[in-house]
């Protein structure tokens, strides 16, 4: 994972990641054959992620979110959970006023 989260940092750091890596690791998290820690680590890594993403990755990754959890109440949880962490370290109120957008 630590692998993982240094080439997608990276990326942004580079302006390189695009929707379709988000695409990618959200995929992981919403595939019903996922172990459950897999798709704990990468909502993780992508709230760790969110910081350095640009305005439109984090709207990106909020319809993702709005979208998400109709199927498992489980992987709902995890992913208010992952917003509530977003919001929740948040000392400016940057991610607090886009989810309330």
């Amino acid at each position: 994972v630590d692998q993982v989260a240094a080439v997608l940092r990276f990326l942004l750091e580079e302006d390189a990641m695009t929707e379709a890596h988000i695409d990618e690791l959200w995929a992981i998290t919403q595939k019903q054959d996922t172990f459950e820690e897999v798709k704990n680590n990468v909502l993780d890594l992508l709230a760790s992620l969110a910081w350095k993403f640009s305005d439109e990755q984090l709207d990106y990754l909020f319809t993702l979110f709005e979208g998400a959890g109709h199927d498992a109440l489980a992987d709902c949880g995890k992913i208010l959970e992952t917003v509530q962490k977003l919001a929740g370290s948040d000392g400016k109120g940057v991610m607090a006023d886009r989810l309330l957008e």
